[in-house]
């Protein structure tokens, strides 16, 4: 029973992770358009090189995993997950974009046939359903984790108040205090869209964007909001117990 358990419990937990991994470039996808100029068609297409990679692989995969085994075949699917977001977090392109891409299709292409294959072997019989039901279930759990460390990893860097400057070939991103609020500015020079926001009151943030001839423009259009106006509402409509 307590094989069993830690059996599925451990290839559910490798599955999950393989779901986690499918929603990496598409949660991404507005920052890539912001900073390499990229359509949603283009964007798209990532996509479609991944699921392909991964669906013509998992035809190959399982005879790979009767060869050399269900572990070190795991192994080298974290090893491929691992090299794409390594490529991903310093890409500069589509063409870096299109590795990450076909990485990610390569190591998930893998998980099904490992989990199956380790399922088999090492759960009891009886137990069998409960294991491939956990492992359909904990698949789910990790599409559903996905939008969820994202959105935290981003309200936990808006809460602290990062301050920092990016640079690309193509523009830059920056984070800074100005007149005391939290603001962030990002311009791309290729596709001349820019993006400025501004945290006001902690409670509200202010934002314009577009296509404009650069940014300051947006920082001009920006400065003829009423901010201060709109600091005064903060404490509207918050009651204390």
């Amino acid at each position: 029973m307590r094989q069993d358990a830690t059996v599925i419990g451990l290839v559910g937990l490798a599955h999950a992770s393989s779901h986690f991994g499918h929603l990496l470039l598409p949660l991404l996808f507005p920052v890539f358009m912001k900073e390499f100029g990229l359509s949603f068609a283009e964007l798209g297409f990532l996509m479609t090189v991944f699921f392909v990679v991964s669906g013509t692989g998992q035809a190959t995969a399982g005879f790979v995993v009767d060869r050399i085994g269900a572990r070190p075949a795991l192994f080298g699917a974290f090893g491929f997950f691992i090299a794409a977001c390594l490529v991903g977090a310093n890409a500069n392109g589509y063409a870096s974009l299109m590795v990450v891409a076909v990485l990610a299709g390569l190591g998930n292409c893998t998980f099904h046939p490992v989990d199956f294959t380790i399922l088999n072997q090492r759960v009891s019989a009886p137990r069998l359903g409960h294991a491939f039901s956990a492992h359909g279930l904990t698949g789910n759990l990790g599409w559903a984790l996905a939008p969820v460390f994202f959105a935290g990893i981003t309200a936990l860097a808006g809460w602290a108040n990062i301050e920092q400057e990016q640079e690309t070939d193509s523009g830059y991103e920056r984070t800074f205090k100005e007149g005391g609020r939290m603001t962030r500015e990002s311009w791309n020079r290729e596709s001349q869209y820019g993006e400025r926001s501004v945290v006001i009151g902690d409670r509200f943030t202010v934002t314009l964007s577009g296509t404009v001839g650069d940014a300051d423009e947006l920082a001009d259009a920006l400065g003829q909001v009423d901010l201060d106006g709109l600091e005064e509402l903060r404490g509207e409509g918050v009651t204390e117990d």
